[in-house]
């Protein structure tokens, strides 16, 4: 019973326990609810570079972004490919698409194509 009367700072309180969710750190600033109410993220759009069109209404997308290095500060790039469900099939590899998360539709695949931005010349 004593622990659920602790009121440490960095607990988060869940509805069983009651009150309002305190997060401390950096998923402070992402992360705000009442009681009784869901957590939401801010919902994450990406841009990229298409860069396989192989499957059906599926499509790798490529993210390039720059982090500076940890060490020697120098900014590097770093990609990461996603997989994006088109469903009527019109981009192309070398489109620059944004895609938006939505639910799970397979393994891989939890984001889909909002718009094209430009097309492969």
């Amino acid at each position: 019973m004593a622990a659920f009367t602790s009121q440490s700072s960095n607990l988060r309180a869940t509805s069983f326990v009651g009150g309002p969710l305190r997060v401390s750190g950096p998923s402070a600033a992402r992360v705000t609810r009442e009681r009784g109410t869901t957590p939401v993220r801010m919902a994450q759009q990406l841009q990229g570079t298409v860069v396989s069109t192989k499957m059906e209404k599926t499509i790798v997308v490529s993210v390039l972004r720059e982090v500076p290095h940890p060490q020697y500060t120098k900014r590097v790039r770093q990609t990461n490919k996603f997989l994006a469900h088109d469903e009527e099939e019109t981009a192309e590899e070398g489109d620059y698409v944004r895609i938006v998360p939505t639910r799970p539709i397979s393994k891989r695949k939890r984001f889909a194509v909002a718009e094209i931005i430009r097309k492969a010349s």
